[in-house]
């Protein structure tokens, strides 16, 4: 049963990804009967290789990217069915714009539009947006990039996709935050343009911390720590008694999103990207992740972290 096979390769691949688990993600979208042009239906081939390519992103080589989003485009783009790239065109699209090339992905942005004129392809319509959004993004417009984002969630939130959503309304407020574009409204409301400013800063954190809740319920680990670490960088550090360790022997949160991302899998320079953290730093938190948890190595880490309890 080869496309039932294929099914099961693509499932398996994309879950492990959003769990964090690189390794297993690539042996799944990889192995012999994962889903490919050559050997299965279109679709899922197109959904692989977006998951592939975005694997690429955040593992930092923008070029392997790039040529991955080229040969599946055109395969899309050769059997003319652009619905079937639902899953494929935002990475794709964003694959060639971080690679340099912003003129290609305006093209393939445009045939995507283009080839779905006249169907009735919701999902597909929705990747047009976040296409839009993301390339937008790579061009430095962030305040266009948050509304298209904006555009996008909206469309998820009612097919309802809920990992889309998060994905979508994530960089709705990663572009706000960057670019001092509030959430839709927010600025014209205000007579004041700082007060303005300042509340659309808050509801685009606010949309930070629901995408966490989203991505925590979902399973989704590594979107978590990824939005976790943004949320982070734009909101005041707690403060601390003087004098009073913080955690004593227990994981404090940072070293607790290392040390799931270690369990998975993920190598230190890889939880560095995801984390902005130097892999020194990251050395440093798995040390006293081990150390402070008993565990033998670091799969053992979120076994004992689980059994161990919340601080």
């Amino acid at each position: 049963m080869p496309v039932v096979a294929a099914d099961a390769h693509l499932v398996r691949g994309m879950l492990a990804f959003a769990q964090g688990d690189w390794t297993e993600a690539v042996h799944w979208l990889t192995a012999l009967g994962a889903p490919a042009p050559e050997c299965t239906r279109m679709p899922l081939a197109a959904a692989t290789a977006g998951t592939l390519i975005r694997l690429a992103l955040v593992r930092g080589d923008s070029p392997a990217a790039a040529e991955q989003a080229g040969a599946a485009w055109t395969a899309v783009s050769d059997k003319g069915i652009w619905a079937w790239a639902a899953e494929l065109a935002p990475w794709a699209v964003e694959a060639v714009a971080r690679a340099g090339d912003v003129a290609a992905a305006r093209r393939m942005a445009a045939e995507f539009v283009q080839g779905l004129q006249g169907q009735d392809a919701p999902s597909a319509r929705a990747a047009v947006v976040w296409s839009r959004a993301a390339l937008e993004e790579c061009e430095g417009r962030h305040r266009e990039a948050a509304g298209s984002y904006r555009k996008a969630a909206a469309a998820y939130r009612e097919l309802p996709r809920p990992y889309a959503w998060a994905l979508t309304t994530e960089g709705a407020a990663r572009c706000s935050l960057t670019g001092g574009a509030g959430t839709s409204g927010a600025a014209g409301d205000r007579s004041d343009g700082a007060a303005g400013a300042d509340g659309g800063r808050a509801q685009a954190v606010a949309s930070l911390r629901r995408c966490v809740e989203q991505y925590t319920e979902l399973g989704a680990v590594y979107d978590a720590a990824r939005a976790r670490t943004l949320l982070r960088s734009h909101q005041p550090p707690q403060a601390r008694r003087p004098g009073r360790p913080a955690f004593d022997d227990r994981l404090s949160p940072r070293e607790r999103e290392v040390a799931e991302l270690a369990a998975r899998g993920l190598m230190n320079r890889e939880i560095a990207v995801v984390l902005h953290l130097s892999p020194r730093t990251v050395e440093q938190h798995v040390a006293r992740a081990i150390r402070k948890t008993g565990a033998l190595s670091r799969r053992d880490l979120l076994r004992t972290e689980k059994n161990a309890g919340p601080p």
